[in-house]
């Protein structure tokens, strides 16, 4: 009888252990490909991410922005740069006035240090091939943004370099 109950156990652990240990083996390798397949995914939504285009430091509608800000700015309630600009010829103390102006409107504006994003700005009047106005700070390099306006006497070159 001896003989009868070890075959009876061996068949037992053959037939009830063994497929069970392989069926948990292959689920084992399932999760493992699942978290495998998940890494993939993931790196590859990070590699995307970090390389979004670059946003460049200065486009050029704020440039447009600034300048009909500029023009438009009141001094003293009662009269706007641009008239100041249109009368620099006629009268010294407007233009006086408009060279402070400008220099105050531009120091508050265009923050030119060692870390910040742009690293100077050139504004430039110019009233039929006299300068009226210039005023330029910081350095020039490489990378820079233009933008020429025109007014019905004069033309206002501004660079701003970054």
């Amino acid at each position: 009888m001896r003989k009868k109950v070890t075959r009876t156990l061996t068949s037992a652990i053959d037939l009830n252990f063994y497929p069970r240990s392989k069926r948990s083996q292959e689920e084992m390798v399932g999760f493992a490909l699942i978290v495998v397949m998940v890494a993939v995914i993931l790196m590859m939504f990070i590699s995307f991410s970090l390389k979004a285009p670059e946003q460049e430091a200065i486009e050029s509608y704020e440039l447009e922005n600034f300048i009909q800000s500029v023009l438009n700015y009141n001094v003293d309630y009662d009269i706007e740069v641009s008239d100041l600009i249109k009368n620099c010829n006629n009268y010294d103390e407007d233009c006086e006035l408009m060279k402070t102006e400008l220099e105050n409107i531009l120091e508050e504006s265009w923050i030119v240090e060692e870390d910040s994003v742009i690293k100077g700005y050139n504004l430039k009047i110019v009233d039929k091939d006299k300068e009226i106005f210039s005023a330029e700070k910081g350095e020039i390099t490489q990378n820079y943004k233009t933008l020429p306006e025109l007014l019905s006497d004069a033309e206002i070159i501004f660079i701003v370099y970054y």
